[in-house]
């Protein structure tokens, strides 16, 4: 599809920045950058106060709930983001049609989860136990934001979605910080503080997010359950990432090279955080825009989008890549001046991932989930080949360059996939549509 001139022009005019539809994606990233700033600070708390032995435990039970949710997820919020998106008076309809299968999803999640703690834990002090038991009320309640503000991005209040996200993190600041200063931050205290927050603003969420859906329920064009899931599965591999989800990099590091080779990568991987929020904060706009704007214009939304995140990225990477030399050991100190070539050749695929990752959500917007999963497929594939051939000989420095150019080869995926596909197959017209069409092909 031809991006026109008009619609490169309007993205670029300093106006655009004022349009109802650039709004969130400026609130978006500023949510973002927010919570990126307030966990920069409870981080260097939490790591001051436990010691690298128990800030690893607290990392890595966090991580396993992560990845069981996210797993576990199958699709589930992205396709309710998209039927909401499509129709939003069709909110609640679609709250209903999922609300079991959801209920069940908490439960096995919560139960796999307490397993793998069994399996992973079962030989560590009582203290690890006792945190890693706190964390399966995250569970439920970590599913429930989800779903909340899945349903804010279908309805478009992104108002809501922006600050409500950022609760959290800011109820965890609020309890670490007296803890961490009267000297009760230990590994429970701390795995608590951060579960309090979710308790007290989860149902919140979750309130906002319900309240105003209409109630009066019309069954025309609402989406079966089948066909929500069916959405969701075809987006589910698109969201798993093995940077992003398993930290595959990372764990070929620690597992074939040196702790010090390891924090060397950590520290030059910390200055692509940037373009990554960036991206995911323009992509929670993008997904719902063109899933509204589908039947007229979801294709031109999503292409204005991935131009919009080439220049934002374009305008961070560049003056961090022309300035990694200094800024390393500036934050880090002259030991870590080793992760300077490191910290360029990860920039480079920052800038590739940003673009794929709004661009995927696009796809998805114009009902094409498939391609995103396509897409993050290549990025495995390509991924594994190229740290086995490019590790063994050039150590970290194979190690980035292996995941710039899978993020480029995926990125390269997706474009492709999306020129030579012209419409939507997998998303049928609502029935209301099929039927309107009817009674006026008929009408003389």
């Amino acid at each position: 599809m031809r991006i026109n001139r008009v619609g490169v022009a309007s993205l670029l005019s300093p106006r655009a920045w004022l349009t109802p539809s650039s709004r969130p994606v400026v609130g978006s990233i500023g949510s973002s950058l927010y919570g990126q700033a307030v966990l920069i600070v409870t981080g260097v708390l939490a790591a001051r106060a436990l010691g690298p032995t128990d800030r690893g435990y607290l990392a890595f039970i966090l991580l396993l709930e992560s990845i069981v949710r996210q797993v576990g997820s199958m699709g589930l919020p992205v396709a309710t983001t998209f039927f909401v998106a499509r129709d939003r008076a069709q909110a609640y309809g679609v709250v209903r049609t999922l609300r079991t299968p959801v209920l069940g999803q908490v439960a096995l999640l919560t139960v796999a989860q307490a397993v793998l703690l069994w399996i992973f834990l079962s030989g560590d002090p009582q203290r690890v136990w006792l945190a890693g038991l706190v964390t399966l009320a995250l569970v439920p309640l970590m599913l429930g934001q989800e779903y909340a503000l899945a349903l804010l991005q279908g309805q478009g209040r992104f108002r809501a979605y922006n600050i409500l996200r950022a609760l959290p993190v800011s109820g965890y600041a609020v309890i670490l910080v007296p803890l961490y200063l009267i000297g009760g931050a230990s590994l429970v205290p701390i795995t608590i503080a951060y579960l309090v927050p979710f308790i007290v603003f989860t149902p919140l969420m979750l309130y906002v997010a319900l309240r105003g859906m209409r109630r009066d329920i019309s069954t025309d064009g609402l989406p079966s359950r089948r066909r929500i899931f069916h959405f969701g599965l075809k987006s589910y591999l698109g969201g798993l990432s093995p940077v992003e989800t398993f930290r595959l990099d990372q764990s070929a590091i620690g597992l074939f090279l040196s702790p010090k080779a390891l924090g060397l990568y950590v520290v030059a991987l910390s200055f692509t955080n940037l373009p990554r929020f960036i991206a995911l904060s323009v992509g929670a706009v993008a997904f719902p825009r063109a899933a509204h704007d589908l039947e007229v214009s979801g294709r031109r939304t999503m292409w204005r989008f991935a131009l919009l995140i080439t220049a934002l990225t374009a305008v961070v990477v560049v003056p961090l890549e022309l300035l990694a030399g200094w800024l390393v050991p500036f934050f880090f100190g002259a030991d870590f001046s080793g992760a300077v070539g490191v910290t360029r050749i990860l920039l480079i695929g920052a800038f590739f991932f940003a673009i794929r990752r709004v661009l995927s959500d696009g796809a998805k917007g114009i009902g094409l989930p498939g391609l995103g999963s396509i897409a993050e497929l290549g990025s495995w594939i390509s991924l594994v080949a190229l740290l086995v051939v490019l590790m063994p000989p050039f150590g970290l420095e194979g190690v980035a360059a292996a995941i710039a150019i899978s993020s480029a080869f995926s990125l390269a995926i997706l474009v492709v996939a999306l020129l030579r596909t012209s419409n939507p197959h997998d998303v049928r017209p609502d029935a209301r549509r099929e039927a309107g069409a009817t009674v006026r092909a008929s009408s003389p």
